[in-house]
């Protein structure tokens, strides 16, 4: 189990910068709409 834990954390890390990434783009698209 402590050798699969780091890849865990490693796939949770970048699914919150992907859901970041998409926040940010999302909030981008909303300002040129509505702009």
């Amino acid at each position: 189990m402590s050798g699969r834990s780091p890849d865990v954390m490693n796939i949770r890390c970048s699914a919150k910068l992907q859901f970041r990434a998409f926040l940010t783009a999302a909030k981008l698209e909303f300002r040129a709409t509505f702009s």
